[in-house]
């Protein structure tokens, strides 16, 4: 699903994580492609990324999946483009203090408004998905994709 090549931009070059890392490689969980995020990434994401000063690697998988059903409601459902102040809005970051080397970084609504979101059902634990991971080569990569 993530190595196609479309109009907007090239196909997503992927590599196990059991081969050999290089210069123009970074990691990345496999889960992130199921969760919505795959490189060339948007600019909500980029921002987002900036904005916080966050790495690649800092989020869990509830958090990637967070980022991406704001940006289609934003887009699908509301009509507006996503941005980093509309989400800061809605969401603040928790950051696991700890010996977390990555994952450690997750969404929570702001309390005063949790009422207005839907119900949902939200994993709690993640078995083992910092296990599964690959390289992603790209010649110029954003200093946030370095660990």
């Amino acid at each position: 699903m993530w190595a196609k090549e479309t109009k907007a931009h090239p196909a997503t070059r992927v590599s196990p994580g059991s081969s050999k890392g290089g210069p123009d490689k970074f990691p990345f969980f496999v889960a992130y492609f199921y969760r919505g995020l795959c490189p060339p990434f948007s600019d909500f994401f980029i921002d987002i990324m900036y904005t916080y000063g966050f790495h690649l690697l800092d989020f869990t998988p509830n958090a990637v999946t967070c980022m991406s059903v704001f940006a289609h409601l934003c887009e699908k459902f509301a009509g507006v483009v996503p941005n980093t102040a509309l989400f800061r809005h809605y969401f603040i970051p928790r950051i696991q203090k700890g010996e977390a080397l990555s994952g450690s970084i997750t969404w929570i609504p702001r309390t005063w408004n949790k009422e207005i979101y839907p119900d949902g059902v939200y994993r709690e634990k993640w078995e083992e998905w910092r296990a599964k991971w690959c390289w992603i080569q790209e010649r110029d990569p954003q200093p946030f994709y370095l660990p």
